[in-house]
This record gives structure tokens, C-alpha cells and sequence, in this order.
């Protein structure tokens, strides 16, 4: 059916040109939260069900398209995330319970699996689909997250000064996908132009204030700030600039103010005056930062004791467990746990890679490619975020490696694949 320009092999069709890759591209944004979030289901066995099902779709789209083929290729990503996976295997020869060191271990095995798999299907992908996948995972996911709570239940703790619970995921990983989905968003407003679908963002903003996440308002804010920087690195005309800048950041003001008049923004607002009140040693501070200032104190004990390789990973939860009675409760600062799990040997085996393609970044500064900058600027706010919380454990976190290793790719062979 030549006439037709119908191709069933390659999925093609005149009119609206759906293509397998097309399919693959749908297939990671509807599954992107149940793939890297599955926790948000009470039993175990539906996560692995879930999980398993969407990869078995994904490599059945992929072998479709590749007609049966299926390309392996042993990359500077894969050694550092094996590189990372031995150290932890390993680490249970010296740890203080074995036990922790292998469980965990067996648990970012099957991780790297996961993500070694997304990478075989994703890998003729471009950065900025990944990217843009990744942002509509994360806003889909963020607003079906909201219907399950129930919007009347959001906008009653909002008015109230509340948090909204725990109830269907942890509300610090909501605040973050969606500050995270918005920050992708802008970078890409910004280069592209404005699109109605962006529009989705302002719902998202309502469920981002309801978290009362300080880590998400860190991510808007320092995302915002890099964003402001790109406009300026790529401006021709800097006074021109400046003032649309000072437009654009009257505006947020504005938004912002009719936001905290509603009472939109009093939860974080309260929760990070909270939090510098304890910084400083201050009356009115709340636990939780009391807490995660007496952890950093415990993981730095436990790395001054055993700097080298650290006590195994998984195993400074010993301490969490002798001081607050908590099980599985780590020390909510990647650094320091990594510090304290694997000692400065398995610190620096972790973070070599990001710390390469920062600078690798960084040297390719003059190339006006919005996809770079955008993972410049995720590497930095990941970077800055580990002190606030523990990512090395996290799904999506090496799926942010993976694009940020692809992008790497696409500039030193200066080649830009499916875009």
C-alpha cells in the first residue's frame, strides 16, 4: 500500500504519522511513575507485576521496531554504575551486619537491571525526548497522585496551613517530581515557546505547595536561578535581556504574593523558617530538622571512626536504630551516608561520574544547546540536593544519569539521533 504511505513494520501512517518510536515515547511517559515510583502500591508482589509489565511492553516495542535486533553497547554509564554496584557488594566482607550489605546490594542490582534495560530500549532516543518524557512522567504521575488524595482533601489542608500525609507516597517525592517536571518545563519554555499543554504546570504548583516540600521549593528556586543565567549566557543583547528578566521575575513575584495571600504558600514558608531556626540554634525549630542535623552528626562519627571504607553499606542504620529505636532510617544526606556506608573509597567511586560530566559539560559551555544546559543545570541541583536527602538508592536518580551520559554522547560525537 504504497500509495497510502502505510508501513507496518516501522508503524507508519500518512496522516498521523504514529511510529513505533512514537509508541516507545507514550509507553516511558504513562509508565515513567509506576517504573521509577512503584512503592506507591501496598504490596510488594503488584510492584514487581507492574514494574515487569512495563518493560515486557517496552522490549516488545523495541524488538518490533529494531525487526528482532537488539544493539548492547558497554558504556562509561555502565562502568560507573557496576563500579558502584561491586563496591557495595563488597563492602558486606568488612560491614558490621552482612546481612544489610547484600540485601541492599541485591536491591540496586536489580535497579541497575531495570535501568540498564531502559537503556537497551531508549538508546537511539534523543536527550531532548528523554527529557521530555521525563517531564510529562513526572506531571502525569504528580497530578494522578493529586485525584488520589482528592483535591477537596489538598486545597483543605492548604487553606488549614497543613501538609498534606504520606498517605499514598512520601509527599517530599510528589513536591520533588513536580518541582523537578516545572524546572524541565521553563528550560524548555524559554528555548521552544510557550505550548497550551505546558499549561499543566499550574495544577502542579498547587500540589507542589500542598508537600510543603522545602526540598522541592529548593529545586524551583535554584532552578530558577540557572535558568536566569542561561538566558543571560545566550543573550545577544544583555540590557534587552535584563529587562525581560525583571519582567518575568515581576510576574513570579506577583503569582507568588497571590499565592502566599491565599495561603497557598504558608505551610513551606513556616517549615523553612523552622528549619533556619534550627541552623542557627534558634527557639521554634521544628524536629525534623533538630533530627536531621543529630544525623549528620552520626554519620560524621561513624566516617571519622572508619574513613577508609566505612562500615558497608545499609549499615548506618545500626546507629539510627541505637539513637531513635527506627528501623530503615537513614541518615537523609547522601553524602554523608555514603561517607559513612563506604568510607572516602566508595564516596569518590560514586560521585566520579557526575563530577566528569560536569566539567565535561562545562567545557562544551559555548554550544547553545538547551539540552545541555538542562542537564547542567539538574546535575548541579542534584548535587546540591544530596545534602538533603539519600538518592543513591533511587530509580530515578540513575535514570537522570542515563540522560545526562546520553547528552555526553551526543556532543563529543556530535550527532543528534531521534529528536
Amino acid at each position: 500500500m504504497a500509495g497510502n504511505n502505510v508501513m507496518l513494520g516501522n508503524f507508519c501512517f500518512k496522516n498521523n504519522k504514529l511510529t513505533f518510536t512514537d509508541i516507545q515515547y507514550y509507553i516511558l511517559v504513562i509508565c515513567y511513575g509506576l517504573i521509577f515510583f512503584p512503592q506507591v502500591f501496598d504490596s510488594s508482589s503488584l510492584t514487581y507485576i507492574i514494574t515487569i509489565i512495563s518493560l515486557v511492553i517496552m522490549f516488545i516495542t523495541y524488538l518490533v521496531k529494531n525487526k528482532g535486533i537488539i544493539t548492547v553497547k558497554f558504556t562509561y554509564f555502565h562502568f560507573a554504575l557496576l563500579l558502584f554496584l561491586l563496591i557495595c557488594f563488597i563492602s558486606s566482607n568488612w560491614s558490621i551486619i552482612p546481612f544489610l550489605s547484600n540485601r541492599k546490594s541485591i536491591y540496586l542490582f536489580k535497579q541497575m537491571i531495570l535501568i540498564f534495560s531502559l537503556y537497551i530500549c531508549y538508546q537511539d532516543f534523543s536527550v531532548n525526548k528523554l527529557l521530555k518524557a521525563n517531564m510529562w512522567g513526572c506531571y502525569i504521575f504528580v497530578i494522578a497522585l493529586s485525584f488520589c488524595y482528592g483535591w477537596q482533601n489538598l486545597m483543605y489542608h492548604l487553606l488549614l496551613g497543613a501538609r498534606m500525609g504520606n498517605d499514598v507516597l512520601n509527599v517530599n517525592v510528589i513536591g520533588m517530581m513536580g518541582a523537578y517536571a516545572i524546572i524541565i518545563n521553563l528550560f524548555f519554555m524559554s528555548s521552544e515557546g510557550f505550548k497550551y499543554s505546558y499549561l499543566i504546570c499550574l495544577p502542579t504548583i498547587v500540589v507542589v505547595c500542598a508537600t510543603a516540600s522545602k526540598k522541592a521549593f529548593a529545586i524551583f528556586i535554584l532552578g530558577i536561578f540557572l535558568l536566569l543565567i542561561y538566558k543571560i549566557k545566550i543573550s545577544h543583547n544583555i540590557l534587552s535581556t535584563l529587562r525581560k528578566i525583571m519582567f518575568v521575575f515581576s510576574l513570579f513575584l506577583i503569582f507568588g504574593f497571590f499565592l502566599w495571600n491565599i495561603g497557598l504558600l504558608n505551610p513551606i514558608i513556616t517549615r523553612i523558617f523552622k528549619m533556619y531556626n534550627a541552623f542557627v540554634g534558634l527557639s521554634g525549630s521544628d524536629n525534623s530538622s533538630k533530627t536531621r542535623l543529630k544525623m549528620i552528626s552520626i554519620g560524621l562519627n561513624i566516617f571519622n571512626d572508619n574513613p577508609i571504607w566505612g562500615i558497608g553499606i545499609d549499615n548506618a542504620q545500626i546507629f539510627t536504630y541505637k539513637e531513635y529505636g527506627i528501623s530503615n532510617y537513614y541518615l537523609h544526606n547522601n553524602y554523608i551516608e555514603l561517607l559513612a556506608d563506604l568510607g572516602i573509597i566508595g564516596f569518590f567511586i560514586y560521585y566520579w561520574f557526575l563530577i566528569f560530566l560536569l566539567f565535561k559539560f562545562y567545557k562544551y559551555r559555548k554550544i547553545n544547546k538547551i539540552e545541555l544546559f538542562i542537564c547542567f543545570s539538574l546535575i548541579i541541583i542534584h548535587l546540591v540536593m544530596d545534602y538533603g536527602c539519600v538518592t543513591y538508592e533511587s530509580r530515578d536518580n540513575y535514570f537522570y544519569w542515563l540522560i545526562y551520559y546520553k547528552e555526553f554522547k551526543s556532543l563529543t560525537a556530535k550527532e543528534y539521533l531521534i529528536s
